[in-house]
């Protein structure tokens, strides 16, 4: 079997089979439209990411707003790529019947795209209550009294206490919370890659080059999304070897890339990169504050 990165030895500054990094990327967000119309998940989910980040540039709309939008952005995201889930298996059923290999991706297919669609939707709607929630208090809210300073002074100081030991628990929970989700993101949105037309990079060469450009561009979005860059970096490090290691297994037994391409330089042409571009994408994007 070749080794992943036994073919390495070219320059970057090759022609790629007569096509450019620049002329496929171009080529690639000019399609945009189109693909997404036909189906791609990997171009729905750009497009959506696309919307978003062309708000926040505008950056004209509250903050609370903005986490309601990207809230029903991955919902719309996890809606479709399992609609189109649910078609491709019911087609490679009707074609090949329940085989092994069918129960088993199906199963576990079927099942992480309802976890998916329900976490999106209760955030969702979690996300709408508080916003109602905060605009009720906002109007009924009045001017506190001698007492009502000196009684939260007290609690303040006797929750004070506490407060160490709470917010350590408090960020492991939370730590492990958004590594769970990370690969619900990534199985929904790969699933649904390999479930819909996909367009793929003309050769391994500008694939590579795309997918290098990809990783820059990705901690570039930590360093300015998150909070955390440290806890950005741990994100991205889960989502690219859990994703990995899932473009794999769903490129051999539902992409039927064979294992000899996927172990090879020609990974970076097939649609198992482009299902962990994608899956990465959406797990930043999502898992970022």
């Amino acid at each position: 079997m070749p080794n992943l990165f036994a073919t390495f030895g070219f320059s970057l500054n090759a022609t790629f089979n007569n096509t450019s990094i620049l002329e496929f990327v171009s080529g690639y967000l000019y399609s945009l439209p189109t693909l997404s119309l036909q189906g791609d998940v990997a171009a729905i989910s750009i497009s959506f990411m696309l919307f978003f980040l062309a708000i926040v540039i505008i950056n004209k709309i509250t903050a609370v707003l903005l986490s309601i939008i990207k809230k029903t952005i991955f919902l719309f995201i996890t809606s479709i790529a399992f609609y189109y889930f649910l078609t491709s298996f019911s087609y490679r059923v009707s074609v090949t019947g329940l085989t092994t290999g069918n129960i088993i991706f199906g199963a576990f297919g079927i099942l992480m795209g309802l976890i998916g669609f329900c976490v999106s939707f209760y955030w969702l709607f979690k996300e709408l209550r508080e916003s109602i929630n905060k605009n009720y208090l906002k109007k009924e809210q009045k001017l506190p009294t001698a007492a009502d300073i000196s009684k939260n002074t007290t609690e303040k100081s006797e929750q004070t206490k506490l407060n160490f030991f709470t917010n350590v628990s408090s960020n492991l929970i939370k730590q492990e919370k958004n590594i769970l989700t990370i690969i619900i993101y990534q199985t929904v949105a790969q699933f649904g890659v390999f479930s819909t037309p996909t367009m793929v990079a003309p050769n391994s060469y500008v694939g590579f080059v795309f997918f290098l450009i990809f990783l820059v561009a990705a901690i570039f979005f930590i360093k300015k999304t998150y909070n955390d860059f440290s806890t950005g970096l741990k994100h991205f490090g889960a989502a690219l070897l859990y994703g990995f290691i899932l473009s794999i297994i769903l490129g051999f037994f539902w992409g039927r890339h064979p294992l000899n391409v996927l172990f090879s330089f020609e990974y970076f042409a097939t649609a198992s990169l482009v299902a962990l571009i994608t899956g990465i994408a959406v797990s930043l994007f999502m898992s970022s504050k």
